[in-house]
């Protein structure tokens, strides 16, 4: 039997039927606050306290009559370039806010037909 050591960076994928762990989806560095599949389950999107969203894709494969699911990341969202404004001060442009806005949540939700992924966000500029 698997031990697995809970941790608030990563995603787990269960198999119900088994009642296992089937993978686990890593590469966040603070609390993940949203998860969601897209309606055909090709597209799972992770957000997290660290600023990015994760879009991973289903990589599943038929080997001898048997369907292995392989999710893999396949594109971080994070903050916009560095844009120069007047008099040559540089400001950093994020997507998400971090943990400090008490008010700020991170549900994301997919369209029901896949084609649109909507996440809480907006720009925070912040000098440097």
């Amino acid at each position: 039997m698997n031990t697995y050591i809970p941790s608030f960076n990563t995603c787990y994928c269960w198999d119900v039927s088994k009642g296992s762990v089937h993978q686990i989806l890593d590469g966040h560095f603070h609390y993940v606050q949203g998860v969601a599949w897209d309606p055909l389950a090709k597209y799972a999107a992770s957000l997290s306290l660290d600023r990015t969203c994760r879009i991973y894709v289903n990589r599943s494969s038929k080997s001898k009559g048997v369907e292995k699911t392989n999710i893999v990341c396949q594109h971080v969202i994070t903050k916009l370039e560095t844009q120069m404004t007047d008099e040559s001060k540089s400001a950093r442009n994020h997507l998400f806010h971090d943990e400090t806005l008490l008010s700020f949540f991170r549900r994301l939700a997919w369209s029901p037909d896949g084609s649109f992924l909507v996440l809480p966000a907006g720009i925070v500029r912040c000098p440097i």
